[in-house]
């Protein structure tokens, strides 16, 4: 388990992507922005014409301007290079600063397009990707991606058009400087290429890493309390202090790498350039070659190489965004788990009846939770489903809900199998309350209106008031504008519980489904809404998961759940009469308590 201290919260089960495919996975991201980017490409080619244009100034200021004496021409050519050094700044400034600009818009899109690929995946997805695993691959792997392809363009441009100016001024000046550099320049490519080629599984390891750090650190902060109350908190500390000492050392290798082929190029600038000096002074000796010319190389070495450090320190960054590319598009390219077909049949306006017709689900292939069940549920009927402990009562409903699809048999609303229908349309349907309830870190009347636009503020505080949470609301300062701290802090768990019953009754669901909706509501309060239950379920069908005999007894129908079979159904006066399971169950049952 994860607990384990060779278990590590890992997904590197994703594809390795191509270059091309991860340019073509981003691109339609980065199209919206086009003209942004586009504007950025020309700024960075005027930049880099002002930048080759600087040696040229410089040679004419050495080998014209200052033996000639005069000062007039020096004081001009020297004016015109410092104009092309603040222009060519200032070109950079905004090229930089709009590819910036567009890679933030086109990463607020990828972000946004991945987390609503991710809720559409299905509850399947949800409970196997960790909590740290789902804000690292939506909020961090993005950001990589982005900042390297936004950014990718305007460098490579730059930096081609860098070299290939410098390669025409060498040969236009003196035609041994090119044939020295283009002596080390294949060298100088192998080893970009060759860092592109073998690193990119470590910088996915990287990004794997890094992952688990945030997994380990989200679950144990998301269980401090249980932590705290057994005394394992040294223990989770040991556990982080690991994924944080994993990611570091890894972390650091990977940098050492980076800085040695960094060092490794810049030795042959460094060994260029002496080469250069070293003939150079005997060209300069014989006439054959001016100062300002060796001054001019020295500088076009430079701005070879400088690009060269650049692009190879992009394609650093490329790997790294690599590895978040694998994770990124794996995601994408997974199908949801629950999907709606081409042609969606429509929803009817009434619930007649709802049918498990040989219905039979397993969370894997080996073990069935449910098997071969069939039953018939009319319209407005309340249902109850009783039974011991992983008999299969929470299956079914999912399965109702279509959180997931059966692997054999069918469920039909009013003939029709629900598989037919278009999936929010059907969702939108039942009102929930479920055994993990979830409250959102936002007001009170948006949590009641389940962020529906349709929903009045007349039918919420309706909702509030039957459920018996109205006045407690009231009671704070803000009311109903009251914003929720995150899963409803401040409100005790029987406060939110109420508050979660009530939002699913202010949407006013055709189906209302209830998994242990009032396990953590005191008796009182629960009599209250016992009081009210027949007026909530009327014209409406119920299904509900309970422990509560007062609950159970006003259900219309019981089925007995045990090992994914129902082995009784019918009122609880009948099941009773039988004196089987549900009678045996009943007999264990605490007089004062009523709790099964």
């Amino acid at each position: 388990m994860w607990w384990d201290d060779d278990f590590s919260l890992d997904d590197d089960d994703s594809k390795t992507y191509s270059f091309k495919e991860m340019v073509l996975g981003v691109y339609p991201f980065v199209k919206p922005y086009n003209r942004t980017f586009f504007f950025a490409l020309a700024w960075a080619f005027l930049g880099v014409i002002l930048v080759l244009f600087q040696p040229i100034i410089l040679k004419h200021i050495i080998d014209s301007d200052i033996p000639s004496g005069n000062f007039r021409a020096l004081a001009w050519s020297a004016g015109l290079y410092l104009i092309t050094m603040l222009l060519s700044a200032v070109f950079g400034f905004y090229s930089n600063w709009m590819a910036q600009k567009a890679g933030i818009f086109a990463v607020n899109d990828l972000k946004v397009s991945l987390f609503s690929h991710a809720l559409k995946l299905g509850l399947p997805f949800a409970e196997s990707t960790s909590t740290g695993q789902l804000v690292s691959r939506i909020e961090s792997d993005p950001q990589r991606i982005i900042a390297v392809t936004s950014t990718m363009a305007q460098r490579l441009l730059m930096s081609v058009g860098m070299i290939i100016g410098a390669f025409i001024i060498l040969a236009s000046v003196d035609m041994r400087f090119l044939l020295i550099t283009l002596a080390i320049f294949p060298l100088v490519i192998f080893i970009a290429w060759f860092s592109f080629r073998y690193f990119r599984p470590y910088f996915r390891k990287d990004r794997s890493n890094f992952s688990k750090m945030i997994g380990v650190l989200s679950e144990f902060i998301r269980s401090a309390s249980i932590l705290q109350v057994f005394d394992r908190t040294e223990w989770a500390l040991n556990r982080v202090r690991k994924a944080t000492e994993t990611f570091n050392s890894f972390s650091i290798k990977m940098n050492l790498i980076n800085y040695g082929i960094f060092q490794g190029l810049g030795f042959m600038e460094v060994g260029a350039t002496v080469i250069v000096l070293l003939l150079g002074v005997e060209w300069v000796n014989d006439g054959t070659l001016t100062v300002g010319a060796l001054v001019l190389f020295a500088q076009y070495i430079a701005q070879i190489y400088w690009p060269i450090f650049m692009f190879t320190e992009q394609i650093s960054q490329l790997q790294s965004a690599g590895g978040a590319a694998d994770r990124i598009f794996s995601t994408l390219e997974d199908e949801p788990y629950i999907s709606t077909k081409a042609n969606p049949v429509s929803l009817p306006d009434d619930i007649e009846s709802i049918v498990f017709e040989h219905v039979s689900f397993a969370y894997n292939d080996e073990n069935k939770i449910i098997h071969d069940m069939t039953f018939e549920v009319k319209g407005s009927d309340q249902v109850a489903f009783v039974g011991p402990t992983g008999g299969g009562k929470s299956t079914i409903i999912n399965l109702i809900c279509r959180f997931r699809d059966p692997q054999e048999g069918r469920i039909l609303l009013n003939g029709i199998d629900i598989r037919e229908f278009d999936v929010a349309e059907y969702r939108r349907r039942f009102g929930l309350v479920l055994q993990d309830l979830f409250l959102f870190p936002a007001p009170i009347e948006e949590n009641l209106r389940a962020f529906r636009s349709e929903v009045s503020r007349a039918d919420l505080e309706a909702a509030a008031d039957i459920t018996d949470i109205h006045e407690s609301i009231l009671n704070r300062p803000e009311g109903y504008d009251t914003i929720l701290k995150e899963s409803g802090e401040g409100f005790s768990y029987g406060q939110r519980q109420l508050i979660a019953f009530a939002r699913a009754l202010a949407v006013k669901p055709q189906v209302l489904v209830l998994d242990e909706a009032t396990s953590s509501v005191d008796p009182g309060t629960e009599l209250r809404i016992q009081a009210t239950m027949k007026k909530l379920t009327e014209g409406r069908t119920s299904f509900i998961v309970a422990h509560r005999l007062s609950t159970i007894r006003r259900a219309t129908i019981i089925m007995f759940v045990q090992d994914g079979e129902i082995r009784e159904s019918g009122s609880h006066e009948q099941l009773m009469s039988l004196r089987g399971a549900y009678f045996d169950l009943l007999s264990h049952v605490d007089p004062d308590k009523e709790i099964l």
